[in-house]
């Protein structure tokens, strides 16, 4: 039997940031990941690990299977909507994700399996 000595270490409740939600997002290490990943693509021209990072990260950053996914994040690295929807297509296709097409609104992706 293992006794129990009062004078060792209490184990520590969970740590609190001193800032809000979106501070810490900004400074997190997922973000900084999503960043140079975006780096990469665009120095590559590799839409897929574009919008893979971008789905990951939007998944991440809503908090739910679903969300909608804009064009304007892609845009910045220098992607179009044609090449997204092209790669959420192989997505859909490979079983990855189910994309609510919405004509000329931002599709609804849906993740089925992690990346």
């Amino acid at each position: 039997m293992i006794a129990f000595d009062a004078r060792q270490k209490q184990p520590s409740k969970k740590k609190t940031y001193n800032c809000n939600r979106q501070e810490y997002r900004e400074n997190s290490y997922g973000k900084r990941y999503y960043r140079e990943t975006m780096e990469r693509a665009k120095a590559t021209g590799c839409a897929l690990l574009a919008v893979e990072a971008d789905i990951l990260w939007r998944w991440w950053d809503a908090g739910e299977q679903s969300f909608s996914y804009p064009n304007v994040e892609l845009n910045k690295y220098g992607f179009t909507s044609q090449q997204k929807n092209t790669v959420l297509r192989k997505f859909e296709e490979a079983g990855w994700i189910s994309v609510q097409w919405r004509g000329k609104k931002s599709p609804i992706v849906t993740l089925l399996k992690r990346f």
